[in-house]
């Protein structure tokens, strides 16, 4: 009997509350509850109350969680306020008393001092039998450790939600204006075993390990292909590597081979004599020509064209250039380092990149990890970010003790440009110079609804389209499909929540708990 109590009345709400923030998990989750418990009993409505006993004994606190169905007019002030003048208050509701209906009463503790009293309300002539009061009492007291634990996750989360308001107010208080924040922010403080190897700062044991293996080759011609994820660093990278190579006196010329359209990747990399098509009022030296002697590196090298492959291969064999419009070769000799944070070897296999050229690039390879598996340097990236605004803009500001675990808690899928473009924005959006925690907040919200909203989020009438990171976990991915699903569906029907129902076949009540659920209020759907 236990299981089935956990299939038909918890199990449905397990997946629903897990990818809900730890806050608000217990009010999503008594809602889903509620609704189980009115359908798998046929009640006409549920109505969830908790009691605290603040000092274990003498005086009690009453209060409405949750109502779902039709609930009689003043019904939830009357049940509130009996329970608040009497917290023992135990048996069922007769219609001799309560003639709004009768329902079946079970107290379920899940603290000490904590009481939750469930109440299935019958008004229709289907009234609640001997059998049915016995399983609805067994049901709530099979299922009272799950309960017991979602209430006191909440419950803690809560209090560390207050805790932290309580912080950023007492940071408020203590940011005087004749506060001299620059101390420590010109003197970095780098938590850990901090060491520069060829002239990259880092904590992490991971990242050492790849730019030693890098700087073992460093002085060689070797070409080297950098692979990671957007915003990693590939770039600075293989900066550093020619700045500490043989090269370092020598041009080093960089193209993002992503960002040019194919009609332009050739002249870009090889050049143009003047008149060789309409605009080449001049000759043009390429990115090979200009780096001669030196480094060229290739960002996004997945992106070249089939046709700029190939010559971009017969440069590399030759040694040897020719530009747009010449029938004259001309000599060059660059190392090259390129970066992709694509796979090669399955573009490869698919046809898309040429199997020659990619081992031609990848003389010596190395993927440079993504922030969140180099948490150590999280820290000291922060500091060098707020060293270099407080250079450009001549202020000195500071994250608050919260707002920093924010930033070193958040799973940053855009790695470190990301981490650099919030700490600017909030840098300039906040008015005092101690930055807090609901100015990051803020800024990160309005990142993520703008990327969902462009790069990760596109709707056409005939399909949804979304991109979701790799790192996220199958709960997290249902949620973000979900959540993509509900919205595009309330501004498709401008906030129309029965033509909503209507089109994804629902309940109502579901598109409630859904909108609960992942936070979607008017501002997301009424655009």
């Amino acid at each position: 009997m236990a299981a089935d109590y956990r299939t038909t009345i918890l199990s449905p709400n397990l997946e629903e509350y897990r990818s809900v923030e730890d806050v608000r998990r217990f009010a999503v989750f008594s809602k889903m509850l509620s609704g189980s418990l009115q359908e798998h009993y046929s009640a006409d409505f549920t109505v969830l109350i908790h009691t605290e006993s603040p000092n274990g004994f003498s005086s009690f606190k009453s209060s409405v969680l949750t109502s779902v169905g039709s609930v009689p007019d003043s019904f939830e002030d009357r049940v509130e306020n009996l329970f608040k003048s009497d917290s023992n208050t135990s048996g069922d509701f007769k219609r001799e008393t309560w003639p709004e209906a009768e329902c079946l009463v079970h107290r379920l503790a899940v603290t000490d001092r904590d009481t939750i009293v469930f109440v299935l309300g019958f008004q229709s002539i289907n009234l609640p039998n001997a059998e049915t009061r016995q399983r609805f009492a067994e049901s709530l007291e099979k299922i009272q450790p799950e309960i017991s634990d979602i209430y006191l996750i909440s419950k803690q989360a809560q209090k560390i939600e207050e805790l932290r308001r309580r912080l950023e107010s007492a940071e408020d208080q203590l940011d005087s204006p004749g506060m001299d924040l620059s101390k420590g922010i010109e003197h970095l403080e780098i938590a850990g075993d901090s060491e520069s190897v060829i002239g990259v700062n880092t904590c992490s044991q991971r990242m050492k390990t790849v730019l030693s293996q890098i700087s073992k080759i460093g002085l060689s011609d070797l070409s080297l292909l950098i692979r990671g994820e957007v915003g990693t660093g590939k770039a600075f990278i293989a900066r550093k590597i020619h700045d500490h190579s043989s090269q370092q006196d020598r041009p080093f010329e960089m193209i993002s081979c992503g960002a040019l359209t194919p009609s332009l990747v050739e002249g870009e990399l090889f050049g143009w004599k003047k008149g060789a098509f309409s605009g080449a009022d001049e000759d043009r030296a390429g990115l090979f020509e200009r780096a001669n002697g030196g480094t060229v590196f290739l960002d996004e090298v997945s992106e070249l064209p089939q046709e700029v492959q190939q010559k971009l291969l017969r440069v590399i064999q030759e040694n040897e250039i020719r530009p747009i419009g010449s029938s004259d070769p001309v000599a060059v000799k660059c190392r090259i380092i390129s970066s992709s944070c694509k796979d090669l070897m399955e573009l490869v296999n698919q046809g898309d990149f040429r199997e020659d050229l990619y081992y031609r690039l990848s003389g010596f390879q190395c993927e440079v990890p993504p922030l969140r598996e180099r948490s150590e340097d999280m820290q000291a990236l922060i500091n060098g970010f707020l060293f270099d605004l407080r250079k450009e803009h001549g202020i000195s500001k500071r994250f608050s003790e919260s707002a920093s675990q924010e930033l070193c808690g958040f799973a940053w899928p855009g790695n470190i440009q990301q981490l650099k473009n919030v700490i600017q924005q909030a840098y300039l959006m906040s008015e005092k110079r101690v930055i807090a925690r609901k100015v990051i907040l803020s800024v990160i919200q309005g990142s993520t609804a703008d990327a969902l909203m462009s790069e990760k989020f596109a709707v056409t009438p005939e399909e949804i389209c979304i991109r979701i990171p790799r790192i996220e976990g199958f709960n997290e991915i249902v949620s973000e499909v979900e959540r993509a699903v509900i919205l595009s569906a309330m501004q498709q029907n401008r906030g129309n929540k029965s033509r909503v129902t209507k089109q994804l076949k629902i309940p109502r009540q579901t598109l409630y708990n859904k909108l609960e659920r992942f936070g979607i209020t008017e501002d997301e759907w009424d655009l």
